[in-house]
């Protein structure tokens, strides 16, 4: 309510990201990546950022008081990097993230929405099944 914004993540990365052009002479940075330039100032693109650093601490705190941080077999740190990469890409791909799709999408009766959640559901589903049938120890 304070921001005036829907619940959400994905933005957070193009915050981040804007950043980087910075470093570009300012004609490129308008030219080239103008859909930056609204997300390198701002309480509504920035409070996304803290919102999803907590969410990574959060995370991180849990793993580590259950013992569990780094205790997963079969995933190596690149498989991990890849596997984020991929969730990002598909997320800015959709329009948003699955938490904002799925709490504010659907209070908000957008039709997206409505479309985006089922086909990530669908997706996880898919992948599961093809895990399992790849390998017969998948849990």
């Amino acid at each position: 309510m304070v921001v005036r914004d829907t619940i959400g993540s994905s933005t957070a990365y193009g915050a981040v990201c804007s950043l980087a052009t910075h470093a570009l002479k300012e004609e490129h940075r308008e030219t080239h990546f103008k859909r930056f330039s609204s997300m390198r100032t701002g309480l509504e693109n920035w409070w996304q950022v803290l919102y999803l650093g907590a969410a990574v601490l959060g995370a991180l705190a849990a793993a580590a008081s259950a013992k569990m941080l780094g205790d997963v077999d079969g995933v190596t740190p690149a498989a991990g990097f890849i596997g984020g990469f991929l969730m990002l890409f598909g997320s800015r791909l959709a329009g948003g993230c699955t938490s904002g799709h799925g709490i504010s999408g659907f209070t908000l009766a957008n039709l997206s929405s409505f479309v985006a959640v089922p086909c990530m559901f669908a997706g996880g589903i898919a992948t599961a099944f093809i895990y399992e049938a790849a390998d017969s120890s998948f849990p």
